[in-house]
């Protein structure tokens, strides 16, 4: 369980996240543990949320890799997460089976809101992926999350980064898996 924001204004792209750890019944407080749910590959910056073990795996997979691949599109996105999913299934044993019948293909596992000069984008566990044109949170503290940035996108005095840094404060208030401190890295987006 995990809260990750990501916000577009003003050409400037923020994404964030709180750092809570929660082992079973336990919230782990980030003394005990690493905490950060932000992961950064070239010029990407992901913020997973999900189980624990996942984050293991996309880190692995991160630190084996030569170079970051170009994530520019959604089509260069989607082809890089289905040709990922063997991979998942093969050297890291996902279980990719999911009990809801309503989904037509097989769950990676990987729920993932992506920043990079490009954009800001939503990876789900099915490997759609959604262009994000003015904000997003995903995980447990996303309601409370979307909420605060629709407020909060009203006022004109706030930039992309602090918009992000409140909203996480309000799912963290709110949400019993979300804690701080909080992380966050900023883009300059590139004129398209």
């Amino acid at each position: 369980m995990s809260t990750v924001v990501a916000v577009i204004k003003d050409g400037i792209a923020c994404i964030g996240a709180e750092s809570q750890t929660t082992i079973g019944n336990i919230k782990v407080t980030t003394g005990f543990v690493n905490g950060h749910k932000l992961m950064h590959w070239g010029e990407n910056t992901f913020g997973m949320v999900g189980s624990a073990s996942m984050f293991a795996v996309l880190d692995d997979l991160i630190s084996k890799s030569d170079e970051a691949p170009e994530l520019a599109t959604p089509s260069q996105i989607f082809s890089f997460f289905r040709k990922l999913h063997p991979r998942l299934k093969k050297k890291y044993y996902i279980r990719a089976v999911y009990d809801d019948d309503d989904n037509a293909v097989e769950t990676s596992r990987l729920n993932i809101l992506l920043v990079n000069p490009h954009g800001v984008f939503q990876i789900t566990p099915w490997r759609s992926v959604n262009v994000i044109k003015n904000f997003w949170a995903i995980g447990s503290g996303q309601d409370f999350a979307l909420g605060a940035l629709h407020v909060l996108m009203q006022d004109s005095s706030l930039d992309a980064e602090q918009i992000t840094q409140r909203a996480l404060e309000a799912a963290c208030a709110m949400d019993l898996y979300s804690n701080a401190p909080l992380e966050w890295k900023t883009f300059r987006l590139r004129k398209t």
